[in-house]
C-alpha cells in the first residue's frame, strides 16, 4: 500500500493534536480537581483483598459532575488518540 508523504504527514499531525488534546484534558483532571474526587473511594482490607468500601459523601454533586465532564473528555482524546495510531500503524508508519 503506497501512501503519498503528504498524507503520512497529515496522519502525524494528527496524532500530535490528538496526543496535544489528551494531554491537555488530563492536566485538566490533574489540576482542577480535588484530591477527595481525585481518590473518591475508601477501602477496606476484606478477606486479604483490598475493596471499595464506601463512597466519600462530601462530595457535592456540582463537584461530581465536573470530574465526570473532565474524564469523559480525556477518554475521547485518549480514544481520537488511539484511532490515529490505529490508522498509522495499519499504514505500517511509525512514529
Amino acid at each position: 500500500m503506497h501512501i503519498d508523504q503528504e498524507d503520512i504527514d497529515a496522519m502525524k499531525s494528527q496524532h500530535a493534536e490528538d496526543r496535544q488534546d489528551f494531554i491537555e484534558a488530563k492536566a485538566k483532571v490533574d489540576n482542577e480537581i480535588p484530591d477527595h474526587l481525585i481518590k473518591p473511594f475508601k477501602h477496606a482490607h476484606i478477606n486479604g483483598k483490598t475493596e471499595s468500601a464506601s463512597f466519600v459523601s462530601d462530595s457535592h454533586s456540582d463537584e461530581l459532575f465536573k470530574l465526570a465532564k473532565l474524564i469523559e473528555r480525556m477518554a475521547e482524546a485518549k480514544q481520537a488518540m488511539e484511532a490515529t495510531e490505529a490508522d498509522l500503524k495499519k499504514a505500517g508508519i511509525t512514529l
